[in-house]
């Protein structure tokens, strides 16, 4: 192993007449000469010379920016074609073939972070075509879902956002916000519209009366008459009940039904008032 190397090597060396190995206790002979010597007032060194170089000036000079557009131009074959994908030592195996004998190439870890960047840069490039994709035609459309409803889900945005700009063969434009997007935007029409927090409120009693409206009497009445044969009916049981009365022969219920959670709250509710 290593170790075993520089143990033979520091006994071979002490063993030749190459190097004189002697005790650091012993009179350094050229110090003594060195004393001697004069040194003119502009050969000697200014104090702080020895300081250890900035982060980044330690290697000294860096050459990489000659040869940036070798290396994007290398990333980008890659790019296009995987087979010709490259690392930084096949790159700057390229760099010495395209200019033999040059001493200021790069190295190999000044072309690795030359690669980070070109690929933070794309990524960056991505991201504003992204933001750019929100043509006019798809804010419209999401406003004039807010202007027909409000309190429109973000779900039900989504479903016909989607039903209104896919294309005859089932394919989107390719510009089209992903799902996430269409989610988020809608919100922050929304925020814009309704001016903030106490709007916010307002729609939410417009949602919440529209949750009322939803419970005719035809729907309390069925409830009223579950609790009059069984008192001590579970909401699940009235639930199924309830939906299997209003069920149509093609398996579809009424628009204006509330949702399981609903019909279970106001079950529970009469309950307690019963019992």
């Amino acid at each position: 192993d290593l170790l075993a190397f520089c143990v033979r090597r520091a006994k071979v060396l002490m063993g030749s007449k190459e190097f004189n190995i002697r005790d650091g206790k012993e009179p350094m002979q050229e110090y003594f000469e060195a004393v001697s010597v004069n040194v003119l007032p502009h050969e000697r060194l200014k104090p702080g010379w020895a300081k250890r170089p900035k982060h980044g000036h330690f290697n000294g000079k860096r050459f990489i920016n000659e040869y940036k557009d070798d290396i994007e131009e290398f990333f980008n074959q890659g790019e296009e074609d995987t087979t010709k994908k490259m690392s930084a030592d096949i790159m700057l195996e390229k760099l010495k073939q395209k200019y033999p004998g040059r001493y200021t190439l790069p190295g190999y870890g000044d072309i690795r972070i030359q690669i980070s960047t070109i690929i933070k840069k794309q990524k960056r490039m991505r991201m504003k075509r992204k933001q750019k994709s929100w043509s006019q035609a798809y804010i419209s459309a999401l406003e004039k879902y807010l202007l027909e409803d409000p309190g429109i889900k973000p779900d039900e945005a989504l479903r016909r956002f989607k039903s209104e700009f896919v294309k005859e063969d089932g394919t989107f434009p390719e510009d089209i916000p992903n799902e996430k997007a269409i989610k988020s935007k809608l919100r922050q029409l929304t925020k814009e519209k309704t001016g903030g927090v106490q709007n916010n409120d307002e729609s939410g009693t417009h949602r919440q009366n529209r949750k009322r409206i939803t419970w005719s009497q035809a729907y309390t009445s069925i409830l009223e008459k579950f609790l009059l044969e069984d008192p001590k009916m579970k909401p699940a049981i009235a639930l199924r009940r309830f939906k299997s009365e209003l069920v149509d022969d093609n398996g579809t219920f009424p628009e204006d039904i509330p949702d399981e959670q609903a019909v279970k709250t106001k079950f529970s509710n009469m309950k307690q008032k019963l019992g």
